[in-house]
């Protein structure tokens, strides 16, 4: 019809494989409520991620490596609402974890890079291999909240 404006594009329910395999829900979704992945190598970079993610009412996952990432998002067989992704890691860095990510779901998962290295050439390489943002340590708390909500798409309606 003339004069309407334009709706608003939902968000993605699920990632839908090129392959034609069966669709992978978001926490979202499936639980209601946004859930943060945190991959870090660090305890502490989890206990303070975790604290500030809590409290603005996210569900919050961790992980300590780039593998046991990706095998708990494929064992639980739904997809978090964002990742935030420390750089440097042992066996697989940041970078490869981003890329594999993104190999296996597409652009739709909110893919954020938290690192202390700050040259220009590390924040071009997190782009290269498709991160959504790259947050350089130490990051401000109200910071890191604003760059994660730009990266989400609008929350799913209360079922």
């Amino acid at each position: 019809a003339h004069g309407t404006a334009p709706q608003p594009v939902p968000p993605p329910l699920a990632f839908v494989p090129e392959e034609g395999g069966p669709p992978i829900p978001f926490h979202s979704t499936l639980h209601g409520g946004r859930e943060i992945m945190s991959i870090d190598d660090t305890h502490v970079n989890h206990m303070v991620l975790e604290r500030i993610f809590t409290k603005e009412g996210f569900a919050f996952s961790s992980a300590l490596d780039g593998r046991t990432a990706l095998q708990t998002i494929e064992q639980r067989g739904y997809l978090p609402d964002c990742v935030l992704l420390d750089v440097m890691m042992p066996d697989l860095d940041g970078f490869q974890v981003c890329a594999r990510l993104r190999e296996l779901y597409g652009r739709e998962l909110p893919v954020l890079l938290i690192s202390a290295k700050s040259e220009e050439s590390n924040v071009v390489e997190g782009f290269r291999v498709g991160a959504d943002d790259y947050i350089v340590k130490p990051f401000k708390r109200n910071e890191l909240l604003s760059r994660v909500a730009a990266r989400l798409p609008p929350a799913p309606p209360p079922a």
